[in-house]
This record gives C-alpha cells, structure tokens and sequence, in this order.
C-alpha cells in the first residue's frame, strides 16, 4: 500500500517536472517584444514584455501586495514528551495592482489590466509588527507575461526578473519535482521493504 502511495507521488510530481519543463519551452520561443512590434501583433497572442513599471509620479512601491505574519502553533506527543513548535508564514490581506506603464527602450508599454499575480524576486517594505508590503517601485525591472492587447498588454503575470531568468527557475523547478518523484518510489520501496521484515 505505502509502494503505491510513493508511486502516486511520483506521478504527480513527475507530472509537475513536465509542466515546467513544457512552459520553459514555450517561453524560450517567445521573443521579448520591443514596444513598437507589440503595435503590430495580433490581438490575444501570447507575448512577453521586459522594462522598468512607471506608475506615475511618487516614491516607494507602486504596485503591491499587502501580507500580515500568521503563525500556528503545533502541539506534538512524541515518545511521552510533549512538543510545540510555531510555524509561521505570509498571507495576503489586500493588493494595489492597478494598469501601469512598462518603459521599454523609452517607449511606453501600456498594462491594461488589473489583478494581476506578483512572482519572483521583489522589494520589501516592513509596514508594522507583522505585516509588509511586497511589490516593485517606479524603474524596477520586470518581465511582463500575457497576451496582446489593443492600446498594451494583458498581464498574466508580472515577474521580478528577465526572462531568462524566469525560464531558469522553470528548469530549476523541473529537477526539483523529478528528485522527489524518485525519492517518493525510493521511500515507498524501502517503508514497503520494513513493513515485510
């Protein structure tokens, strides 16, 4: 039963090694657009977008996502001792991502949508006893994932980062899955292995 169950994970996280490996793939045959080519491109294409966000005039980070630190406790009873342990991680408790201008070779790249998810490496603002900002500010670089638009771009994502960078991370991510897809047939064989004995 455990072989089955490591063999059910494998499949699973060999099948997430594919869809890395199928997005890096599609994303290396998009060429980054240049503002003027984007003009000329059908609307609903899939194309990527690279420069520095323009929101406007102001300082500090422009386009956000709001987190507060939520923590849990954990009680565990493990050979008669009793153990607590505290996880903690980053919820999302609001957004700021409105439609915004990406500088590309001076030329304005209009956003036109709103919504859109945040990924990647990104600044960070403390805001107050656990809670934070984390989002970009007026020049930093991003690489726009979406579709053509009339008049710019519909996000799908926006990503901290080139796009050769992001394709890294995808093929990163890609030998992470099939490493645990192996160690989950190797763990079931050997619980499988120790339950016979």
């Amino acid at each position: 039963m455990k072989l089955r169950f490591g063999i059910l994970l494998a499949i699973l996280f060999i099948g997430a090694a594919w869809w890395c490996n199928h997005r890096a793939r599609q994303l290396t045959g998009i060429p980054v657009q240049s503002a003027a080519s984007i003009a000329d491109t059908t609307p609903g294409t899939e194309i990527a977008v690279y420069g520095g966000i323009w929101t406007g005039a102001g300082e500090g980070l422009r386009i956000f996502i709001s987190e507060v630190r939520a923590c849990h406790a954990r009680t565990t009873v493990k050979d008669g001792k009793v153990e607590t342990k505290t996880d903690c991680d980053w919820r999302e408790t609001g957004r700021t991502t409105p439609a915004f201008d990406v500088l590309v070779n001076g030329q304005a790249v209009r956003v036109t949508n709103v919504d859109y998810p945040l990924t990647g490496p990104s600044r960070f603002v403390d805001t107050g006893y656990a809670t934070r900002m984390r989002g970009f500010a007026n020049g930093d670089g991003v690489l726009v994932l979406g579709t053509a638009a009339p008049g710019g771009v519909t996000a799908r994502e926006v990503y901290g980062g080139t796009l050769a960078q992001y394709v890294v991370g995808l093929r990163t991510m890609r030998y992470v899955w099939l490493t645990a897809a192996v160690l989950s047939v190797i763990g079931g064989v050997l619980v499988e292995w120790a339950d016979q004995d």
